[in-house]
């Protein structure tokens, strides 16, 4: 796949999922802050500012980065 369309991929699917993550936040049924964290990981690929955000929630979650760093390990293996 080109490289460019493949950036613009991801950064559609992050704002997508960053949309999601803030319906869900308004809705009791929905937990928002997963599809809030799907769309910042894919879109501190292609922008600066979700990766700097990123970043600061892995400073302030070191236990919860630690173990997403373990499952993302499990699932590039197999």
């Amino acid at each position: 796949m080109n490289q460019k369309v493949k950036r613009v991929f991801i950064t559609i699917a992050g704002y997508f999922f960053l949309l999601l993550g803030v319906i869900g936040s308004l809705l009791p049924i929905m937990q928002g802050w997963i599809f809030f964290l799907i769309g910042l990981a894919l879109l501190s690929r292609t922008t600066p500012w979700a990766r700097r955000w990123l970043h600061k929630l892995r400073l302030q979650f070191p236990k919860l980065a630690s173990k997403a760093d373990q499952w993302i390990a499990k699932f590039r293996r197999g």
